[in-house]
C-alpha cells in the first residue's frame, strides 16, 4: 500500500533584528508597552517636573547639554518609558511619559559671572562636549561646589500618572521629588580624562578630593532616557514637580521597533541619593 503523504507550506520568518537584539528584561518592557496601549479615554493626573539639569554636579556626575538635548526622543520612542517609585523595575509602572523638553537657564546662569565675555567663553566650553573642558569650566567658576547653580537647562517632563494611589500621593504631596535612570555611553574622569566606559578606569572615585583640591566628578556623553523614579531624596534638588491638572484621555503613540537594540558597554546610572557603591576591580557593584 503506498503511502499519502501531505504537503503543507514551509515558511522561514526572519525576525527583526533590532527585536532579537533585546535582552530579556527589555522585550518584557517592550511587551508592556504594546499591551498598554489602547485608543480608550484614561483618567489620571499629568504631573510636570524637572526630570534632569544639563551642567550641574548631580551624583557627582555632570550630564552634558548635547548628551540631554541630542537624546530627547528616547524617553518616548520607541515607547513611553514608565513612571516607577524609587527605581524598582519589578513593579508595575505608576504611570508613563508623554513628552519631554530641555529648556534653556540662561537668565539664571549668567547672573553666575562678572562679565558677558566670561559667560561666553564659559558656554562655548559646555558646547564643546570635551569632558575635559567642561570640566575644567565647571570647577574655574566654582560651580562644582556651587549648591544655587542650577546648570545651563534642564529637561522639564510632562507624564499621565494613572495608579490611583499615587495619584493621590501627587495631591496631597508626599509624591514630590524624582530621579532620572539612565544610561550612558561615555563616563569620563574630570581628573585625568579616563573613559571608565571604554574600560579606562582609574583611580579617581566619584566624590573624592585629591591633595590638590580636585573633586571626583564624571562627564557623561549620551543621556539615554530608561525610567524616572519618585523619590524621596533625589540627588538633583531641583527635580520636583513644577505643575498638575487631571485628564482624561492619554496619547499614545504606535510602538515602532527602530533603535531597540540595546548596547551592553553603556553605563546605567540614576540620580537618587545613594550610599557610596562597592568597587570591584574598578567595577561598580551597585
Amino acid at each position: 500500500m503506498s503511502k499519502l503523504f501531505k504537503m503543507t507550506d514551509l515558511l522561514q520568518v526572519a525576525p527583526q533584528k533590532e527585536l532579537t537584539d533585546l535582552t530579556k528584561t527589555d522585550k518584557h518592557r517592550f511587551m508592556d508597552s504594546i499591551l498598554s496601549s489602547s485608543d480608550s479615554s484614561v483618567r489620571g493626573l499629568e504631573v510636570t517636573f524637572n526630570l534632569s539639569s544639563s551642567a550641574r554636579r548631580i551624583n557627582n556626575r555632570i550630564y552634558t547639554p548635547k548628551g540631554q538635548r541630542d537624546n530627547i526622543r528616547s524617553w518616548t520612542e520607541p515607547y513611553a518609558k514608565p513612571i516607577i517609585r524609587n527605581h524598582d523595575k519589578n513593579e508595575d509602572p505608576i504611570g508613563r511619559f508623554k513628552s519631554v523638553q530641555w529648556h534653556s537657564l540662561e537668565q539664571d546662569a549668567i547672573r553666575h559671572f562678572r562679565h558677558i565675555s566670561d559667560y561666553s567663553k564659559f558656554m562655548n566650553d559646555m558646547d564643546s562636549d570635551d569632558p575635559r573642558r567642561i570640566y575644567k569650566a565647571l570647577k574655574r567658576h566654582n560651580l562644582l561646589t556651587d549648591t544655587r547653580w542650577r546648570g545651563t537647562g534642564e529637561l522639564l517632563a510632562t507624564a499621565l500618572i494613572v495608579d490611583e494611589t499615587a495619584i493621590e500621593k501627587f495631591l496631597d504631596g508626599r509624591y514630590l521629588t524624582f530621579s532620572a535612570g539612565s544610561h550612558t555611553d561615555r563616563y569620563v574622569c574630570g581628573i585625568c580624562g579616563s573613559d571608565w566606559a571604554q574600560g579606562d578606569v582609574c583611580e579617581h572615585r566619584p566624590g573624592m578630593i585629591t591633595d590638590s583640591g580636585d573633586i571626583g566628578v564624571f562627564v557623561t556623553g549620551a543621556f539615554y532616557g530608561d525610567e524616572a523614579s519618585v523619590l524621596t531624596m533625589p540627588a538633583n534638588s531641583y527635580s520636583s514637580v513644577r505643575s498638575m491638572q487631571m485628564t482624561d484621555s492619554m496619547e499614545v503613540a504606535n510602538v515602532a521597533t527602530e533603535d531597540l537594540a540595546t548596547d551592553t558597554t553603556t553605563i546605567f546610572i540614576s540620580d537618587g541619593l545613594v550610599d557610596l557603591p562597592e568597587f570591584t576591580n574598578g567595577v561598580s557593584q551597585e
